[in-house]
């Protein structure tokens, strides 16, 4: 468990903990890093909370406890350089004055039941910005999130069981935005659908797998590379590639870069260092 740094030169795992970082970042289970416009990189605990690595200095920071499980799974900066988080079943978070120590606050959006306009679900999985209209979309065990960022607190939920805003699944797990600014939405057994916000209506287009040896339609996690080639970690099935330009999907085991390995588990995050 922990934080470690792979050295290319020597081909070696550097470990950051105790005197590595000052005593700062523990050794428990890392649940997500990620690096912001600034260079710095924030990591997310799955019960120790929330900590930063500012590279640039090779100093460490620790947040305070902010939710009742110290819980931080998913963290994002949006284009306004703003740091939201997730924790595991308590909400959204937004951290203000996110790198002055003295001042460090945060807001906690919630769901309510009794508040139609509040988050679809506590048990949130996943988020990210739509540049085209402004606001940040939460992916939801019960549905799809969005809040616009001129009514910060207010959220059209989508779901399964009403109209006007209904969706075909419930649990939107992993959502990015490519190059062409169409946003991509994986569920828990429902595929991935595809959206076009530049267009007057919302509409969804489900991506269908033409890969039949893939036989699950869960997927954990969505990546868009440099090429625009959009990569997703599929069920327990590992992953999954998909060419935009030639419409065709391809599976990880006719990859040669992928030609040592046997079998490759759940992926629930994929990035390019």
């Amino acid at each position: 468990f922990g934080l470690f740094r792979y050295n290319r030169d020597t081909d070696t795992m550097i470990p950051y903990s105790g005197s590595t970082s000052n005593h700062i970042i523990p050794g428990s289970a890392i649940t997500y890093l990620y690096e912001d416009s600034d260079g710095d990189l924030w990591i997310g605990t799955r019960s120790e909370g929330l900590y930063r690595h500012d590279i640039k200095n090779n100093r460490f920071y620790s947040y305070p406890v902010m939710n009742s499980r110290n819980s931080v799974h998913i963290i994002f900066e949006d284009s306004r350089k703003q740091i939201w988080f997730i924790g595991w079943d308590e909400g959204l978070f937004l951290l203000k004055n996110p790198k002055d120590m003295e001042r460090v606050s945060w807001i906690n959006y919630r769901h309510h039941p009794d508040d139609e306009y509040s988050l679809q679900d506590n048990m949130a999985y996943d988020l990210y910005e739509d540049l085209h209209t402004q606001s940040l979309w939460i992916g939801t065990r019960s549905g799809l999130s969005i809040m616009n960022s001129d009514k910060p607190g207010e959220f059209i939920n989508y779901k399964t069981i009403r109209l006007p805003y209904y969706i075909p699944f419930d649990e939107a797990n992993s959502i990015i935005r490519d190059r062409a600014g169409k946003m991509w939405i994986g569920t828990i057994g429902n595929g991935v659908y595809i959206t076009d916000t530049k267009k007057p209506e919302f509409n969804l287009y489900q991506f269908k797998q033409k890969d039949e040896t893939i036989t699950t339609t869960s997927v954990r996690s969505i990546f868009v590379d440099d090429d625009n080639y959009i990569w997703f970690g599929i069920g327990t099935y590992g992953i999954a590639g998909y060419d935009r330009k030639t419409d065709q999907s391809t599976y990880y085991a006719s990859l040669p870069e992928f030609a040592g390995f046997k079998s490759i588990p759940t992926v629930n995050a994929i990035m390019k260092p």
